[in-house]
């Protein structure tokens, strides 16, 4: 008996080794998703809300380091003069914040933005520390409320925590309760280095 299963399970074991294996070179959407994370592609998207239609929107990145604010730039600031360039026109059904980033360098990171009207290319953040310890975040989830003529962070590009008491956690989700927690980051959390995106609605 003990012969014949062992027979049995020899003729199993090579039935299935012979099996067909099926190649395939077209990609899907899966296969682009996993193409674009090794390539260091990051991807985030906001609709905004229908009721600022009309507005204008300005895009501001700040820069903490061990705690402390070390810059600040409006990007959209050289379009003060044009103003219109960035207004979300009445006529359009919607609206969607884009913004992509990209691995230029082990020590500068890349993002392109798509706005009212023009696309921000080529944007660049300078590291202070290698590359892997880095991640993109966004800042936003379903209790975020998006005001007028109010600075809201949307999207941050962080070292890890590194506090003992909770290592390795992300710890984005507490701008719900506070917009302005991101500023205790380093305190709370030992977050070293990070940069925080915000967005500017305002009808001017």
């Amino acid at each position: 008996m003990r012969k014949l299963f062992i027979l049995l399970l020899s003729v199993l074991t090579l039935h299935l080794k012979s099996q067909d294996i099926v190649f395939e070179s077209d990609f899907d959407k899966t296969d682009i998703q996993d193409a674009f994370t090794l390539l260091g592609v990051s991807n985030f998207k906001y609709k905004m809300p229908a009721d600022f239609k009309g507005y204008y929107f300005d895009l501001t990145v700040k820069e903490y380091y061990d705690g402390k604010e070390v810059s600040f730039v409006t990007h959209t600031k050289k379009f003060e003069s044009m103003r219109k360039v960035l207004q979300w026109k009445p006529e359009s059904p919607e609206y969607t914040l884009k913004i992509q980033s990209m691995k230029l360098n082990d020590s500068i990171e890349t993002f392109n933005v798509r706005m009212p009207g023009i696309g921000l290319r080529g944007k660049q953040v300078k590291l202070r520390h290698p590359r892997n310890e880095y991640g993109w975040e966004t800042l936003i989830n379903e209790k975020t409320k998006l005001s007028a003529e109010t600075e809201t962070p949307i999207l941050t590009y962080a070292t890890a925590p590194s506090n003992d008491e909770r290592p390795d956690v992300a710890v984005y989700c507490e701008l719900a309760k506070d917009r302005n927690i991101y500023k205790e980051w380093y305190s709370k959390y030992k977050i070293k280095h990070y940069f925080v995106l915000f967005i500017t609605v305002a009808k001017k």
